[in-house]
């Protein structure tokens, strides 16, 4: 119950910070978000960068050199998926951590289709601002991930816990309400109704107990 409704709230902050229609690669009518320079859309343009990488052995070839001269091992991109919103989360989890490979391979005169693809400093910061909106979700889902068979007195605490980080996380940074609102509102909708549910309301007892 707790994950559907955690899964809900990602998906509507998601739907705040990138157009969803870049996500699925799988229907027909699907193409490669072009950025521009007037609103540009982070998220699905690094999801087209890391398709154009992966989807030319030439260019992913040259990453991987790229990625050599900044670590020791070779890391590879990652894509997200239109079924797991964490995904996304994972996505942009690596490419900060190749910030300076996928710098270098989008300002390659080798690759002039790539260069439309480069980030500004404000780029880079609003990809930091959204991995740590959408950290805090994943935290809860490893949370309860870890539990063999998470019960609702366990589940509860950190649910809260994770609305209330968010909350703060809104309080703040006032600019980040825009795309952490949407999820709250997500969450209050779905909560309303598990008030009426007899074993949350024995659950949240319990709970209370037991702190």
């Amino acid at each position: 119950c707790f994950p559907h409704i955690v899964n809900l709230a990602c998906k509507a902050t998601l739907a705040a910070i990138t157009d969803l229609n870049y996500v699925d690669d799988t229907v027909e009518a699907y193409r490669d978000y072009e950025p521009n320079h007037y609103g540009k859309d982070c998220i699905a343009t690094i999801r087209s960068l890391v398709n154009s990488i992966r989807n030319s052995n030439i260019k992913k070839q040259r990453f991987s050199e790229y990625v050599h001269e900044h670590f020791p091992q070779d890391y590879q991109l990652l894509r997200d998926v239109a079924t797991r919103w964490s995904s996304t989360l994972l996505m942009i989890n690596r490419v900060l951590k190749l910030k300076d490979a996928i710098e270098d391979i989008t300002h390659d005169n080798e690759f002039k289709d790539l260069h439309k693809f480069q980030l500004s400093e404000g780029d880079w910061e609003l990809l930091n601002d959204y991995q740590q909106v959408l950290q805090v979700p994943h935290a809860f889902q490893d949370v309860l991930g870890a539990e063999t068979t998470p019960t609702l007195c366990y589940s509860i605490p950190a649910y809260s816990a994770f609305i209330n980080m968010w909350e703060d996380l809104k309080d703040d940074h006032i600019e980040w309400e825009r795309i952490i609102q949407p999820g709250l509102d997500k969450i209050e909708e779905y909560q309303a109704r598990l008030i009426d549910t007899p074993a949350y309301v024995v659950a949240m007892g319990e709970t209370s107990i037991f702190q």
